[in-house]
């Protein structure tokens, strides 16, 4: 039997209002006041605390556990996530990864 992984992409907009609200830490530090709103937001990202942040939006495994944050890409606008059981490739046509769609788009 083939095991099924599961996998999630995600592109929050960083001009939304939710994002411009502020944001409470946990265990405030020092050098967090010196980073922009998109780099804190990745920052609590990579720290877990996207479940809480978003929890309409982030699944669960298979397994019941949390996915595992793999990627955060930044641009002016968007901020790219990906998530999953196990690391993966971006390089399938139903990626919501913005170059990847556009290659994809072009092809049709």
């Amino acid at each position: 039997m083939k095991r099924v992984i599961q996998n999630q992409e995600m592109l929050l907009n960083m001009g939304a209002r939710f994002f411009k609200q502020e944001i409470c830490e946990r265990s405030p530090k020092s050098e967090t006041k010196k980073l922009s709103q998109p780099d804190l937001i990745a920052e609590l990202c990579w720290s877990g605390l996207l479940p809480e942040m978003l929890p309409q939006v982030t699944e669960n495994g298979l397994d019941g556990q949390p996915l595992t944050l793999w990627e955060v890409e930044q641009g002016n606008k968007l901020m790219y996530l990906r998530l999953g059981e196990m690391r993966h490739s971006v390089n399938n046509p139903d990626s919501i990864h913005p170059s990847v769609f556009l290659i994809y788009t072009s092809y049709n």
